[in-house]
């Protein structure tokens, strides 16, 4: 009985040590992940250029002046993030319920990518 409280004591600062551990390399990770330099960020960013075109694949509406004013706030094809994956995708329509701009965009943390592309654009 005497030895349990310190036995106690070393468990919990054992179990605290290795959680602070795990945290600090996800971390790291994390943001060697979504540094543009990276090759992990332009894998990143390829990918999600890769779901954009078989998002859109041609059935955006040729962006112009009036485009604009037309954009509805809804959102079709929408896609969360699950349990596992981190990415996210849509295409916004206009009130005429045309698709006009598509996005995907990935969140690791406090840092995230997000790419949308119009009939002729790509903005990363």
């Amino acid at each position: 009985m005497r030895f349990l409280l310190p036995l106690f004591m070393l468990v919990i600062m054992a179990g605290s040590f290795i959680i602070g551990m795990f945290y600090l390399i996800s971390r790291v990770l994390g943001q060697l992940n979504l540094d543009p330099e990276s090759q992990a960020w332009k894998n990143t960013v390829e990918r999600l250029r890769a779901r954009l075109q078989s998002q859109a694949a041609g059935a955006l509406i040729p962006w112009d002046k009036e485009t604009l004013s037309l954009l509805s706030l809804n959102q079709t094809m929408v896609k969360k993030p699950g349990l596992i994956g981190s990415t996210y995708e849509g295409v916004f329509t206009t009130i005429y319920q045309e698709p006009a701009l598509a996005y995907a965009a990935q969140k690791k943390g406090s840092t995230s990518v997000l790419i949308a592309r119009t009939s002729d654009r790509e903005i990363t």
